[in-house]
């Protein structure tokens, strides 16, 4: 055991072969490439797999206009067709269109977070006002929005298609591979999670595709190869990967990944170094195949024990960890990462169904168990901010919350707002050991019932978001963070790379972060000093000396104006 936790100790310098041979060829890393040719090469793989789905269905055309020297574009009537049906799902049901609210919902539903400034950019431009004085985004104004986002960021779009439930080709994943009855919530329907969607879809026309042989298998399933499909398209990957493994043993491929992890651990930045995001998507792809095997792979994922070869499952090498090395802070730091590894996948149903019911497995994940293999600033359970009080009580890897469901505390609700809060929009972080996270961080909604704050730097050559919230952790207690918070997730879950914290003291206001007594932590990423943040007060337009546009920061010993 002493070799396991010295090997995964050991920090990389340099990407796995499979990484450089994935991106070199993926168009997207110089060589000269053209990029669409890697989607056509992988288009043609998955026709001749029977899968003529997976052929991307243009969503948008050039009308012959130009305006300020861009060609102008127009949504294709598939693309259309398929947005209506997504502002028809997405609106109240009894509405016309959506309101602000509504608006954020949906966006945050897409993954998303947009600044509130933004929603309501795209609010002014496209809702209308309607007969009783209200204005709502219309199914016009929707379509209207999407026009104008396929001339920015048309992949963005394909990405929301693929959220409900589209394929590449614009057809529907059947609503039994999008959707479970939820026996906790009396049969209520419940969302599978993308790549759980994608494995049903898969099963559900396994008789329909092509068969495929021994060598081809081996060829789908090699790293390199995975890495180039997902390089070169969301979606590809997973579809290739459940077609050629369903039905199949696919323990050497299990086993090649959980290697990787193991030998890399030590270069695991909140899920985001290199090869990562892939094993990732191996992991939960292999485990959300519903046929005679997916018991067989998530025992292997999860607890397979060959010391002799290696071949350690997530929770073993976990459990190892913690019992082994109480003591060894290294060691406590890379038990964390396997936690967030199991984490990213928990929410499958089938994964969380496995820890409900091999709860032996999981106590070494439980902090009050093992208190000394967590940060005392780390130790906070996913979504335990919600109001309302979340899982309070509950384990982490026990909790079966929606992982599509929206924060309701991330919504900005002007009736729950105090004069206090809405007068500071902005706070100032100064004095930090990170240059970059010193600045100015401007209000983005709210989280755990209080204002959150966001700044956007460039941090380690990379676009980056800082924010700064308040949560609640395991034990009930709340604390605020200056981290970076994964897209498309909330805060306040082990997947944040948290550079600071701060416990609240009883003379700080208690929707604002504390002024002093931060703290550094150290294995993420923060250095000493620890910052100060002070607030920044806009003046109402009303002010006879002090406009909107003059900003005040407050110096005084309080912390707060």
């Amino acid at each position: 055991s002493l070799e396991i936790v010295e090997a995964i100790s050991r920090n990389e310098t340099h990407s796995p072969n499979f990484l450089q041979v994935g991106m070199n060829n993926s168009g997207a890393g110089g060589g000269g490439n053209n990029p669409a040719s890697g989607v056509m090469l992988l288009e043609a793989i998955g026709c001749l797999l029977g899968m003529a789905w997976i052929k991307q269905e243009p969503i948008f055309y050039e009308t012959g206009e130009v305006n300020r020297g861009r060609a102008v574009r127009a949504l294709t009537p598939r693309a259309i067709e398929a947005l209506t049906a997504v502002f028809e799902e997405s609106k109240p049901t009894s509405a016309n269109g959506m309101t602000l609210r509504d608006i954020h919902h949906y966006l945050q539903k897409c993954g998303q977070h947009v600044p509130p400034q933004r929603i309501d950019q795209i609010f002014a431009r496209h809702a209308v006002e309607e007969s009783d004085g209200s204005k709502l985004l219309n199914l016009k104004g929707f379509l209207a929005y999407y026009r104008d986002a396929v001339h920015n960021n048309e992949f963005q779009v394909v990405q929301e298609l693929y959220v409900f439930g589209f394929r590449p080709n614009l057809t529907r994943r059947h609503n039994d591979s999008r959707w479970y009855a939820a026996e906790e919530n009396n049969g209520q329907k419940r969302p599978y999670s993308f790549r759980e969607s994608i494995a049903i879809d898969v099963a559900m026309n396994h008789t329909a595709l092509s068969r495929i042989h021994f060598f081809t298998e081996l060829g789908l399933q090699a790293l390199f190869f995975l890495n180039f499909a997902s390089s070169n398209g969301k979606c590809m990957a997973e579809y290739l990967l459940a077609v050629s493994a369903y039905g199949k043993d696919t323990r050497r491929l299990m086993f090649e990944s959980l290697d990787f992890l193991h030998n890399h651990i030590g270069n695991w930045v909140g899920g985001s170094t290199d090869g990562y995001p892939l094993i990732i998507l191996i992991f939960a792809t292999l485990t959300a195949i519903p046929d005679d095997r997916q018991l067989e792979r998530i025992n292997t994922l999860m607890i397979n024990d060959d010391r002799e070869d290696r071949r350690i499952g997530l929770m073993v090498m976990g459990d190892r960890i913690v019992r082994e090395y109480p003591n060894n802070y290294q060691a406590r730091a890379h038990a964390e990462r396997y936690l967030e590894c199991i984490q990213m996948i928990q929410k499958q149903r089938a994964i969380s169904n496995w820890m409900s019911r091999n709860r032996s497995y999981c106590t070494w994940m439980e902090p009050e168990t093992h208190p000394e293999t967590a940060h005392p600033l780390q130790s906070r359970s996913d979504h335990s901010g919600r109001r309302g009080g979340g899982h309070q009580n509950v384990p982490v890897h026990l909790q079966n919350h929606d992982p599509n469901a929206v924060d309701e505390s991330d919504i900005d609700d002007d009736d729950s707002r105090s004069d206090d809060e809405d007068s500071v929009r902005e706070v100032v972080v100064r004095g930090c050991g990170v240059p970059e996270i010193n600045g100015v961080y401007t209000r983005a909604g709210s989280f755990d019932g209080v204002p959150k704050y966001s700044q956007s730097v460039r941090y380690n050559g990379r676009d980056e978001e800082f924010s700064l919230f308040r949560c609640r952790l395991t034990d009930n207690t709340r604390r605020w963070y200056i981290s970076i918070v994964p897209m498309s997730s909330h805060p306040g879950t082990t997947r944040d790379i948290d550079f600071y914290a701060a416990v609240p003291s009883a003379n700080d206001a208690i929707h604002l972060p504390p002024r002093k007594n931060w703290m550094c932590i150290p294995n993420s990423g923060g250095i000493m000093p620890a910052p100060e943040v002070y607030p920044r007060a806009i003046y109402d337009d009303g002010d006879e000396n002090q406009g909107p546009n003059n900003i005040v920061v407050d110096q005084d010993q309080t912390g707060y104006l």
